[in-house]
């Protein structure tokens, strides 16, 4: 009697963790649909409204970058990284085809811990031709800026801290880069499986991995977690840079949707390469794949709405709810 009891709970608990999981699925589902259906909604928009081809005003001389041995400068915005400062940099280091060719651009983002000691600690053993380290306060658009007055080479690469460059990134990039109709590069998006206890530890994993594929390579909106590749002279000259001063969130964002603009009327494009960048699941195991996502569609609709960035930045980082609307208020309730 006590095995028949035992043996019920068990396949209780089964049961239970089967039907919990297939409806954060489900529900995963179903946000990443409504994602693929606002940004093709507005690219559509976009792709109508700028239709008509326009004159460049800023011209690449392409013949006077050697793309195989110029330098690559990876920046990398760090806060609070302490316990993934030294991998990531290390990954770094081995995925690299050509170190001696590549910069590492460190930028200190309001770090409270030991994170840039620990970096200043590892450099040196680090293979590649520099290893720049730079401050700044305020965001990420001020960060990345920094980060891009810090930066000696003609190719940037924005990477974020958490997460892992497949082998050859180097190489792969200057190959994308050098074609004169590819405008900016990142890789396949992909969660690092490694971080999790289980691989059912998050629903709706492969889903979001999938969609985001579609959204970067169809829709042309990649993110900073895909790692974003672009000439210096085009980044600075054409699009400004990221403007942190206006933006101290939603930089890549409004970085891709320049280009995005200019792809419509040009037919040059982003190109997202098949090669894939292991992001760390920290985020998502917090609140599920489902409602972080969500509040990421939400927010971007309120941005669309007329959001300021700094309207955006003060309400991620929970220093001010003015003026949110009541949709994200109740998406966030709890947090």
């Amino acid at each position: 009697a006590t095995v028949s009891v035992l043996y019920c709970v068990h396949l209780i608990t089964m049961l239970t963790s089967l039907i919990r999981h297939l409806v954060l699925t489900t529900l995963a589902i179903c946000v990443q649909g409504f994602m693929l259906l606002q940004v093709g909604f507005y690219y559509a928009l976009m792709r109508w409204r700028n239709r008509k081809p326009v004159e460049q005003r800023v011209n690449i001389n392409y013949d006077a970058i050697n793309f195989n041995t110029c330098t690559l400068s990876v920046v990398v915005p760090m806060r609070n990284e302490a316990e993934n400062v030294e991998g990531t940099l290390n990954r770094l280091a081995k995925g690299c085809k050509n170190a001696k060719s590549v910069e590492i651009v460190i930028v200190d983002s309001e770090c409270t811990d030991d994170t840039i000691a620990r970096a200043k600690q590892v450099a040196p053993t680090l293979p590649f031709k520099n290893v720049a380290f730079a401050s700044a306060t305020g965001g990420r658009g001020p960060t990345l800026d920094a980060g891009i007055e810090a930066a000696s080479g003609e190719i940037l690469f924005f990477v974020h801290a958490d997460c892992l460059v497949p082998q050859d990134f180097d190489s792969l990039l200057r190959s994308s880069l050098s074609k004169p109709t590819v405008m900016c590069c990142a890789f396949t998006f992909a969660i690092d499986r490694s971080k999790l206890s289980h691989p059912y530890e998050l629903p709706g994993m492969g889903t979001m991995e999938k969609t985001v594929y579609w959204r970067s390579s169809i829709l042309q909106l990649p993110f900073g977690d895909q790692g974003l590749a672009i000439l210096k002279e085009a980044l600075v000259k054409k699009y400004n840079s990221f403007e942190g001063t206006k933006y101290p969130i939603m930089e890549d964002f409004k970085l891709v949707q320049q280009m995005r603009v200019e792809g419509c009327s040009t037919g040059h494009r982003i190109q997202i390469l098949p090669q894939k960048i292991y992001c760390s699941p920290r985020r998502w195991l917090k609140m599920g794949v489902w409602r972080t996502n969500l509040i990421n569609q939400l927010v971007m609709l309120w941005y669309r709405q007329g959001a300021s960035p700094q309207q955006l930045f003060d309400f991620y980082y929970r220093k001010s709810t003015e003026g949110v609307p009541r949709f994200l208020r109740f998406a966030t309730y709890g947090l």
